[in-house]
């Protein structure tokens, strides 16, 4: 019970049930039937006789690939037992929610999407020291946040639902408020950052079914994808139509994958959707249904399978900007054009407009506790 592994990995020893009969006595030949019951692991379904001692081990539980609460569960006939697993990771997110109260239903999304992040990105950060001062993060789009003035570990994620523009525009802008510091170049991750959607748009997520995977597109973005890229130089041609991600492990791993024809040293950014979209994600044209494309996908009559797939180009891409990273926590997913899976059933939302604004960081945190605001982003 209470194992420790990494997101969709096997804990380390199979679990094992005990069938016994009125006198504590195995009971051999009884087939044991092991099902997961949270966290959307995986096992074998197929029955396990007891042995002699009236012993059943479980086939490999793989873990699901989200930090969240994981259990097994062995039955025989009319009787049951349950096991827990723990998604290992070290990687802390703190989501406050500030503005209009949340539906259940949004919040859990959030909550959701960070268990995911965390099932991914597996490595603590640098601790932040306080800041000297208290800052406002009203530059960041949090308001009624007063002033923030905390020590850190290992992002804190200001999230809100509240109107924007309206339906059917700008659904979302998200990204890093506050990083830390050049004195600490090779660990500028987010420290605090902000995801806020627009009100009016947020019942036709529900209704499509894709309003946890927008959410975790957006905090993808607050952990730094396509919003730290200009801090860490992993972008090159930004504004151009060749712009591309020149990261040595997402590019890796995009080769890994089959897409060596696409990513000869680099990965293709996308160059369209305006500067919400452009230079921010996974190019649309080449990678398709992937999470962090630039347009979210939706299901057609009859989808089964992976909407919007969190591909290990995305996780490697975190170990680029300085993250210790899981690559198991990533969804089956092989780029469109090379292999069967290029035939799917989905269809893109409209990418004729820009549906999100991404937010490079505003301040810089130092060592010391100063702050200073970031240009040129």
């Amino acid at each position: 019970d209470n194992q420790f592994a990494l997101a969709g990995t096997a804990v380390p020893s199979s679990p094992v049930a005990k069938v016994r009969d009125q006198f504590n006595n195995g009971v051999s030949g009884i087939p044991v039937t092991f099902t997961i019951g949270l966290g959307a692991g995986d096992v074998a379904s197929t029955p396990v006789a007891t042995d002699a001692t009236g012993n059943a081990a479980a086939p490999s539980w793989k873990l699901g690939k989200s930090a969240e609460a994981q259990s097994l569960r062995a039955s025989a006939g009319g009787f049951a037992a349950t096991v827990m697993g723990v998604v290992q990771s070290d990687y802390n997110i703190d989501v406050r929610f500030f503005g209009p109260p949340m539906t259940p239903i949004v919040a859990t999304a959030f909550t959701a999407a960070a268990g995911r992040i965390r099932g991914a990105v597996i490595g603590d950060v640098l601790d932040t020291t306080m800041p000297t001062a208290p800052i406002s993060l009203e530059s960041c789009g949090i308001t009624g946040v007063t002033t923030f003035q905390e020590s850190v570990d290992d992002v804190i994620i200001y999230a809100a639902v509240a109107p924007i523009d309206g339906p059917g525009r700008v659904l979302a802008f998200a990204g890093p408020c506050l990083i830390r510091g050049p004195a600490t170049q090779s660990n500028r991750q987010t420290v605090v950052g902000v995801m806020k959607f627009d009100a009016a748009d947020l019942d036709t997520l529900i209704a499509r079914g894709t309003l946890t995977d927008v959410i975790q597109h957006e905090m993808f973005h607050v952990v730094g994808l396509g919003t730290l890229w200009n801090t860490y130089r992993v972008i090159a041609g930004a504004g151009t139509l060749d712009s591309r991600f020149t990261g040595t492990l997402g590019v890796g791993a995009c080769v890994a994958i089959g897409g060596a024809p696409i990513c000869p040293g680099s990965v293709p950014v996308e160059n369209s959707g305006g500067s919400g979209t452009a230079d921010g994600h996974w190019r649309e044209s080449v990678f398709a249904t992937e999470l962090m494309t630039g347009f979210v996908s939706r299901p057609t009559p009859g989808f089964t399978g992976i909407l919007n797939p969190l591909s290990t180009i995305t996780i490697q891409s975190f170990a680029d900007i300085g993250y210790v990273v899981n690559p198991s926590g990533a969804d089956p997913y092989t780029i469109p054009g090379f292999g069967l899976s290029a035939i799917r059933a989905q269809m893109n939302v409209d990418n004729s407009s820009e549906w999100e604004q991404l937010i490079r960081p505003q301040m810089e945190l130092s060592r010391l506790g100063g702050v200073s605001a970031i240009r040129n982003q």
